[in-house]
């Protein structure tokens, strides 16, 4: 019985219902595909050559020969995740270059290196050697999670520049073949293709899951007739989901007019409840990202643009302050999406905190905004004009400040400003106060940073 259905199946050379495969080749009339199923799981079992996937279809696994992915070379990539609360922590990263059915070269990262990237050499070499052997190479990932943003940044960190090539999601070819499947996770994915998940696994045996499932999906898009790696890139394209913005309180025009300014957005629904928190370098940008049209909103897509109702924006001098007041927000209202939805993957390497004060822009072009930084003390924000005024202010409040003891609950916010500090130490003006005990010296020190700003903005100064 199982060659007549394997025989079956190659005529059809697509994966094939199995209500379909039981009424055509067992003569069984049945209009149940859960019946149909659980009557051919019995008979396949066994088989090498035939499995059913999680969409109830049965397909043929080539096994007997190589599948050839392609002509064109292809990187099949992964990050497994740490199971710990920091990302980079303990991830993994695995890369494999393909042409045809044969692994050229591969490249394996564990934890310390992507730890260690920003200030090793050795490291720095190995990630060099990851771009180079990707070069121009179309990239494959499972599509979960932000691999890709992730590995995208770290070697925008290594080289200093962003490599933009082809990216091809497995997820999206799979539901683009299997139209209907529920597939939320990587584990889901793997049983529609019919391949075991290995998500608990270690994660070399999860790499190499994960490149049996790709030539699993080639196999099938080569017997539908797509010839190359050009083709899945088309396959797995959709019809762009357009926004509507008569349902909320702002359109077009409101996003085109926002400022290419830090900042921190907070996203109401009608009912006027705060249902996420951002922040970005640039507000305009992030926000039009949220309202682009694209073929396949992800899940945090999804909740906003079904959620929201109004946006309010405040300006930020810096990232940091965006940082920072993006946390104390999502402190204060606790925004639905912000729980559901992980925010940020921000790593755990941190710069040594010390009593210090940096310099950063205000929102005002004519103020400084001062950051106090004693450890365990939290920190303090003093907004300064660049004409010099209110230097009383200034000493009474860091006066105070800096004599002062530990603040409750600081650990979360100056891990904030660790974190910042360790990916912007060489962009940031600072006063090391450790330096300096009288504080019109460090006076002194903020006006002649006021005064050089104004001749070259560029210019860092550590004192």
């Amino acid at each position: 019985m199982q060659e007549s259905i394997e025989k079956y199946l190659q005529g059809k050379s697509v994966p094939v219902s199995a209500i379909e495969v039981v009424e055509q080749v067992l003569k069984i009339k049945t209009g149940n595909a859960d019946t149909a199923t659980m009557l051919l799981q019995g008979i396949v079992k066994d088989s090498s050559q035939i499995y059913i996937t999680g969409a109830g279809m049965l397909a043929l696994r080539s096994k007997a020969e190589p599948v050839q992915l392609a002509k064109q070379p292809v990187c099949l990539c992964m990050i497994v995740p740490a199971r710990t609360p920091s990302f980079f922590s303990g991830a993994v990263l695995f890369c494999a270059r393909f042409t045809d059915d044969k692994e050229e070269s591969r490249i394996t990262l564990s934890s310390h290196e992507f730890n260690g990237v920003n200030n090793n050499p050795v490291v720095e070499l190995r990630f060099r050697q990851l771009v180079e052997m990707i070069g121009n190479c179309p990239l494959v990932f499972d599509g979960f999670g932000n691999q890709i943003s992730t590995l995208r940044k770290v070697i925008a960190q290594t080289t200093g520049r962003r490599r933009e090539v082809p990216v091809i999601s497995l997820y999206r070819l799979t539901k683009r073949l299997y139209p209907g499947s529920a597939i939320q996770n990587a584990a889901q994915l793997s049983i529609v293709l019919g391949e075991k998940a290995y998500t608990d696994a270690a994660p070399e045996l999860q790499f190499s899951a994960f490149i049996e499932q790709f030539k699993n999906i080639w196999l099938h898009c080569r017997n539908q007739g797509y010839a190359g790696i050009d083709d899945l890139i088309n396959l797995q394209s959709g019809d762009k989901v357009k926004i509507d913005y008569k349902g909320y309180a702002f359109d077009e025009l409101f996003l085109a007019g926002l400022p290419e300014s830090a900042g921190v957005y907070v996203m109401k629904n009608a009912a006027g409840q705060v249902i996420y928190v951002g922040k970005s370098k640039n507000l305009r940008r992030r926000l039009h990202s949220y309202f682009l049209e694209m073929e396949e909103p992800g899940k945090k897509l999804e909740m906003i643009r079904e959620q929201v109702y109004e946006i309010n924006i405040t300006l930020t001098g810096s990232e940091l302050e965006a940082l920072l007041l993006e946390q104390q927000l999502i402190e204060e209202y606790h925004p639905q999406i912000n729980k559901q939805v992980t925010v940020h993957e921000r790593d755990n390497r941190t710069a040594p905190l010390y009593e210090r004060i940096l310099l950063l822009p205000g929102v005002e072009p004519d103020m400084i905004r001062l950051y106090l930084i004693k450890p365990g003390r939290d920190y303090e924000c003093i907004d300064y004009k660049t004409d010099g005024s209110g230097p009383e202010e200034f000493r009474r409040r860091a006066q105070l400040f800096f004599t002062g003891g530990a603040t409750p609950d600081a650990d979360k916010r100056l891990a904030i400003l660790a974190s910042w500090l360790c990916r912007n130490e060489e962009q940031v003006n600072s006063i090391d106060m450790r330096k300096y005990a009288d504080l019109q010296q460090v006076e002194k020190l903020i006006n002649d940073y006021a005064v050089s700003m104004q001749v070259d903005k560029r210019r860092i100064i550590h004192y």
